[in-house]
């Protein structure tokens, strides 16, 4: 007497699924791909990040009830700081200056303006903050050149900023 037995079933999940060793291997190429394309990159040339560059020691300067007639650099002991950039007569190549200006529209809102005037044939470029902030912009002057650029927007006219150098 023969025993009928029945034919195998086809699970869908079986079929169409990897062989055990093949998932491995794709898991293993898969991260392989991944590591490559991550640590073999580089950031594109506009996005390189100036924050591993050396700044300059800090210069302090202010209007209105933070005038100052010239900015400070404070003094700080143990700390090795760099030279901002200096012409042949080893005075400072960048003079930074305040302005304010109010707001045709709204006259109780001022632009808290920054004044770059460079003289020295390099360009320079500075990060500016409001004192004692984190609110900082990153400005650039050229060699010979003078440029005004806005440090921020509020509804008083006194500031005082601080701005470092990008040492090269």
């Amino acid at each position: 007497m023969k025993i009928r037995t029945k034919p195998p079933r086809c699970h869908l999940n079986k079929m169409w699924s990897w062989p055990d060793d093949m998932v491995i291997l794709r898991d293993a190429f898969s991260a392989f791909l991944l590591g490559v394309v991550c640590l073999g990159s580089t950031p594109a040339l506009g996005q390189a990040s100036l924050a591993s560059q050396p700044l300059s020691e800090e210069v302090i300067g202010g209007n209105g009830k933070f005038a100052t007639d010239a900015p400070s650099t404070p003094q700080k002991s143990f700390t090795i700081v760099r030279q901002r950039n200096l012409d042949p007569t080893s005075r400072p190549c960048l003079l930074v200056s305040p302005n304010v200006e109010r707001q045709t529209l709204n006259k109780n809102i001022f632009n808290h303006i920054l004044i770059l005037d460079n003289h020295c044939g390099k360009a320079i470029r500075i990060r500016a903050c409001y004192f004692k902030t984190t609110s900082c912009s990153e400005m650039s002057v050229g060699g010979y050149k003078r440029q005004q650029h806005v440090l921020g927007i509020f509804p008083y006219a006194d500031f005082q900023y601080s701005y470092r150098e990008y040492v090269n």
